[in-house]
This record gives C-alpha cells, sequence and structure tokens, in this order.
C-alpha cells in the first residue's frame, strides 16, 4: 500500500470516527497518537522479553555466544594464522607442435610488484600448442621519439632462475597453452647494474615480438637505466577445483583507508566433507593473508548452505580506487574453492 492509500484508508475508516472530532485533520491527528501509543506499547513489550529470556538463562548473541548457524546465522570472524598450503595443480603437459605467430591472440599484462610486469598472451586457435623460447621487446622511448628494439637480456638458462624475472617453482617451460590459455612472459625493469651509472630510458608503446610478430602489450611503461630482462615464456599450471562446493561473497561497495573490510562468504555444497579443517585466502587488491576457517564455531552437523563472516584490515597507505576482492578456500588435499570465478571475485572501492 502506498503512502496515498494508506492516507486515504485513514479518512475513510470508521474505527477512527470518534466524537468531538468532526474535521478529516482532527481524526488524523488521533490515528498518528494511536499509533504512536501502539509502537510504545510494543517497544514496552520487547524489552520485557528480553528481561524474561535473560532470567532464563538464554544467552544474547550481542553478549558473544556462538551464533546459531542452522538459522541461517553468519558463523564468527576468528584470527587464526596459517601456512601457505599446498595448492593441487593441473599435472605437466606434454609438448605439443609449435605456436605458429598467426596462432597467437592479443596480449595484456599484470603487475607483479614494482618493476615486474607480466605480459600474457593467448593463442585465437582451437587447439593446443606450445609457445618455446623467449620475446624480443620493441617500444617507444618517451624522451627522442624513437621507435626501435629495447636492450634486453635472458633471465632463463634451461629453466633455472638468474635472475628476478626466473622460475617460481610452480610454472611450467615451455609453455604448452590450451585454447584462450595464456603464456606468461616476465619483463623486469631495474636501475641497479654493474658499470658507471646510464641514463634512465622511458618506454611507451611497447610490444613483444614472437617468431617475427611485434604484438602490443596496452597500458605498460617501461623506465629502467639498464637493460631489460626478459625471461622464457611459461605457462601457471590451473588450480584444480573442489567439485562438489561453491562460494559467493558478499561485501559493501566502499571501505575506507585504515579501517576493517567486514563482508560475508557463503559456502554451498557437501560441507560435512570439509575435514580437517581449510585454510583460506582473502584478498583485497595487494593486501591479504592466509588464515584458517573459524571451525570451532561451525555447526556439528551442517546443511548445504553456511555463511562466514569475514574481517580484512585495509592499510591506512592502500592505494584509492577500485579494486577487487577475492577469496579462495583450500582444502586438506590442495583443492580449491574460488569464490565468484566467473567474475574473479567482486568489486570493491578504497575511499579516504
Amino acid at each position: 500500500m502506498t503512502a496515498d492509500q494508506r492516507l486515504r484508508a485513514e479518512l475513510t475508516d470508521d474505527r477512527y470516527a470518534l466524537p468531538g472530532w468532526p474535521d478529516p485533520v482532527g481524526r488524523i491527528s488521533t490515528g498518528v497518537r494511536r499509533r504512536k501509543q501502539r509502537r510504545r506499547v510494543n517497544a514496552a513489550a520487547a524489552g520485557l522479553a528480553v528481561l524474561v529470556l535473560a532470567g532464563l538463562g538464554i544467552p544474547s548473541l550481542r553478549g558473544g555466544a556462538t551464533p546459531d548457524t542452522t538459522a541461517g546465522s553468519a558463523v564468527p570472524w576468528a584470527d587464526v594464522p596459517a601456512p601457505e598450503p599446498s595448492l593441487a595443480r593441473r599435472s605437466v603437459r606434454p609438448d605439443a607442435r609449435d605456436c605458429a605467430a598467426a596462432d597467437l591472440g592479443k596480449a595484456w599484462s599484470e603487475s607483479n610488484g614494482p618493476g615486474h610486469t607480466v605480459v600474457l598472451l593467448p593463442t585465437r586457435i582451437d587447439s593446443r600448442c606450445t609457445l618455446r623460447g623467449s620475446a624480443g621487446i620493441v617500444a617507444t622511448d618517451i624522451r627522442t621519439g624513437e621507435r626501435g628494439p629495447v636492450s634486453t637480456t635472458q633471465s632463463w638458462v634451461d629453466g633455472a632462475s638468474t635472475g628476478a624475472a626466473g622460475y617460481d617453482g610452480v610454472s611450467q617451460v615451455p609453455a604448452t597453452i590450451d585454447p584462450g590459455e595464456p603464456a606468461r612472459l616476465d619483463v623486469v625493469t631495474t636501475a641497479d647494474c654493474a658499470g658507471p651509472p646510464a641514463d634512465t630510458h622511458r618506454y611507451r608503446d611497447v610490444a613483444v615480438v614472437v617468431q617475427g610478430r611485434e604484438i602490443p602489450v596496452p597500458a605498460v611503461l617501461l623506465s629502467t637505466a639498464c637493460p631489460v630482462q626478459v625471461g622464457i615464456w611459461r605457462v601457471l599450471p590451473p588450480l584444480l577445483n573442489l567439485p562438489w562446493v561453491t562460494a559467493t561473497i558478499v561485501a559493501p561497495q566502499q571501505v575506507r583507508r585504515g579501517e576493517t573490510l567486514r563482508y560475508e562468504v557463503t559456502l554451498t555444497g557437501k560441507l560435512a566433507n570439509l575435514k580437517p579443517c581449510p585454510t583460506y585466502r582473502q584478498r583485497l587488491g595487494t593486501t591479504g593473508e592466509t588464515l584458517r576457517l573459524n571451525c570451532a564455531a561451525f555447526p556439528e552437523k551442517p546443511g548445504k548452505t553456511v555463511r562466514l563472516a569475514m574481517e580484512l584490515d585495509v592499510p591506512a597507505d592502500a592505494a584509492p580506487g577500485d579494486t577487487r576482492l577475492t577469496w579462495m578456500l583450500v582444502a586438506g588435499d590442495g583443492h580449491v574453492v574460488i569464490a565468484d570465478l566467473s567474475t574473479g571475485g567482486v568489486a570493491v572501492e578504497i575511499t579516504g
């Protein structure tokens, strides 16, 4: 019922046609006073109920009792640090035919820390192929406007690390990739190299050169006084998912720097099989931690759905702007449940 309909009902309701109020305004005023009186009575009754429950020894949720998860309340968050778990990944693939230049799609990049860019390059074909070796770099020198090859050094030798862009103990080489799966190339810049100090060069319009083809890498700027370190193509084998549990995140759209982000994760599936107690990783942008679930607060016989209260402190110096909140459960065998997998987590804006 709309406000207009409610007002019309009040004006025509004979229950409020009291003697001594011949005009509609008076009738409305009487109705308002009656509703206020009913609210006061209801509030007093609610307070009395709380006192009665307290006298019966029934605990209050505000007083710290374990929430009843079977009734839909969330399992409270607990600060239980845990070591980094071992993650189950796809096994090593055998080499396939070499990827041709025409097989390669559009590249993009992600940051792996200061001066460390990872170029991601998928194929645009419907079959598996292997991308071997390294790549050259072509870019435009911002200072001179000249475009040409950038001086590089190799940071991999036979799959062993010789520099900051080296083997990470997880990636597989050469990069045998399925359709749409990206091969990865580490590009590292530094101003710390042997010999006399050199001028710092800054580059834009960066492209990788693969089998004679220049493939642009958007939004990458290189700044270095030394040759750019370039790795070899590698593939990060995907994690193995736990098939019988899913996870979703419900979080506020914004959080201020220096405050605590409070949100919830809902697990759905065969929750009774989550033994031993799993760990989880939560991350907001570059801030994250690995903790253990508050299994002590789980119901003895969990149903198909359990809500988990989560907390993550946002550093006071966190970069403001849009970022993503991600959450991943790791079972005892290393299989994972990634919340909101199809969207890569949920969007949260850091303000302040």
